[in-house]
């Protein structure tokens, strides 16, 4: 992956931007593997007084359209005609613990979901910095890099495995997680591409076909039969 250029705000961070980053439980060796060849640059960032304060999603959803729920929200294109904003990528360090903690710092976003829960190349990203308060973090650009390990999923906080495990469970971005534990069970081997692409779309007709116990979800984590998060890496890429 070739390096390109990253930024950290100057920016003194708030009390609320703190907790957030006193939340995080992912080690700092997994953040610095994964940014390794993004350069970090200071950068200054005028902000004004919107941009320090945090808003309620249901505030931003009636301001500018889209999900006030959905970490990917996607407003209406006559609403996005009328504001020229395509969307917004909405992180709460409960799934994500190395979000970034700050305007301008890198970051990384984890994924269980199919493709279109996949971020765009460019991403306007708020964080949840408290119950029901969001910040608008800036403009970011994405840069996929390598899932994580088996290893590295055993070393995250027990708090974040539970979250995704426990949605794992009943989430439609998780169905062909579930669908790869149930027929691997009912095969007793790996199930093919093909297979699973099959099982999927009869499951998605019958949520039942595809249901597993939640000792089965931790450990496919656990033992890597399953990948256990897509990792994002992203840094400002406008402000």
């Amino acid at each position: 992956m070739a390096p390109v250029s990253t930024a950290r705000s100057v920016l003194p961070p708030t009390k609320s931007m703190l907790a957030s980053r006193d939340r995080k439980t992912v080690g700092e060796d997994l953040r610095n593997a994964r940014v390794a060849n993004i350069r970090e640059q200071k950068i200054a960032v005028d902000a004004d007084h919107c941009t320090k304060r945090a808003f309620s999603r249901a505030f931003i959803s009636h301001l500018f359209g889209g999900s006030p729920q959905e970490t990917f929200s996607r407003p209406r294109q006559d609403l996005i005609d009328r504001h020229g904003y395509d969307g917004f990528m909405c992180l709460n360090t409960s799934y994500n613990p190395n979000a970034p903690g700050e305007r301008g710092a890198a970051g990384l976003f984890f994924s269980l979901g199919a493709p279109r829960e996949t971020p765009r190349k460019h991403e306007k990203v708020f964080l949840r910095t408290g119950a029901n308060l969001w910040m608008y973090l800036g403009d970011y650009e994405m840069v996929r890099t390598e899932p994580l390990s088996s290893f590295e999923y055993r070393s995250l906080n027990q708090n974040v495995t539970n979250t995704w495990t426990s949605k794992a469970m009943d989430k439609g971005w998780a169905l062909h997680i579930r669908a790869s534990i149930r027929l691997r069970r009912n095969l007793r081997r790996e199930p093919t591409t093909e297979e699973l692409k099959a099982f999927v779309d009869k499951a998605g007709q019958n949520s039942n076909l595809a249901a597993v116990e939640i000792h089965e979800i931790k450990d496919a984590f656990r033992t890597g039969k399953e990948v256990c998060y897509r990792i994002v890496t992203f840094h400002a890429a406008r402000n």
